[in-house]
């Protein structure tokens, strides 16, 4: 006992120094996210493969690097001179991406994503108030959005029940994250470059029943269930099978899992909030 004792002193010491310079920080700034995602790549094959006679444009084989913002918060240890670094930060920050199939008559189907973490991390490393280099470590509370819609020539945009493919869909999952982060400028204010991997969910293990999947918000199956042009409550992966038969390609778990991963590279501010000196 004495000696858990012991090491949980120490490592409050080592976190919460009694002789330091802490501080609150806040930070915002701009990211992209390097999206892949092999459930959307099946999905957009799978769309051109059984469209490519009647289209103008194929989709992309997968999304496009994502973009958007964020802001964070947290708890920093450093010193004006050099040494101990350590930021201890939560937050969110939201992303956009789109891939457009366009027909021969330049009516579209398009698929867009938004991407919502809320993430929690922390960087130990060296540097001060002025200058640091820190490895990252964390986690994501991921949380996308895919809307499904079908933009008509006139320009209209539809996600209503009049295409089986329509739809809004959400998933969300956790999922572990790493990299590093380096800061300079002023005591107060750093510019923050930071570039951090998102991976596999926690407790992924390659089984369906493990993964969540892209739902519809609306259950749309509540209205027509699994009927003839009943519109889906799910995103296929396999589209010909998907359409051949509803009931048997869900029971064919043939979803796109929430499962995207890649790099955030991120440029920011972080403003540094002083209340404790040596």
């Amino acid at each position: 006992m004495i000696n858990k004792l012991l090491s949980l002193s120490i490592l409050l010491l080592w976190f919460f120094p009694t002789r330091s310079q802490a501080q609150i920080s806040l930070q915002t700034g701009y990211g992209i996210y390097k999206f892949k995602s092999s459930g959307f790549e099946k999905f957009f094959d799978s769309y051109n493969s059984m469209n490519a006679s009647n289209a103008s444009e194929l989709f992309k084989e997968d999304f496009s690097n994502a973009t958007g913002f964020g802001w964070r918060i947290g708890y920093v240890y450093a010193k004006e001179e050099f040494g101990l670094y350590m930021n201890a930060a939560t937050g969110s920050s939201t992303y956009r991406t789109s891939n457009t199939f366009t027909f021969i008559n330049n009516s579209k189907r398009e698929l867009a994503l938004k991407v919502n973490d809320w993430s929690t991390d922390l960087s130990i490393g060296i540097g001060n108030t002025y200058f640091h280099i820190a490895p990252v470590v964390g986690f994501y509370l991921r949380s996308n959005t895919a809307y499904m819609g079908y933009i008509y020539t006139d320009g209209t945009k539809s996600y209503g029940l009049e295409k089986l493919m329509n739809g809004i869909f959400t998933a969300t999952r956790f999922s572990g994250a790493y990299g590093a982060e380096v800061g300079a400028g002023m005591k107060y204010v750093n510019i923050i470059f930071r570039a951090v991997r998102s991976y596999k969910p926690f407790g992924y293990d390659g089984s369906p029943e493990r993964q969540d999947y892209y739902k519809d918000l609306t259950d749309y199956k509540n209205y027509n269930p699994n009927g003839a042009g009943s519109p889906s409550s799910y995103i296929p992966e396999n589209i010909p099978f998907f359409l051949t038969d509803q009931l048997a390609s869900e029971s064919a778990n043939n979803f796109v899992h929430l499962n995207d991963h890649g790099w955030h590279y991120s440029i920011g501010l972080q403003f540094n909030l002083l209340f404790n000196n040596d």
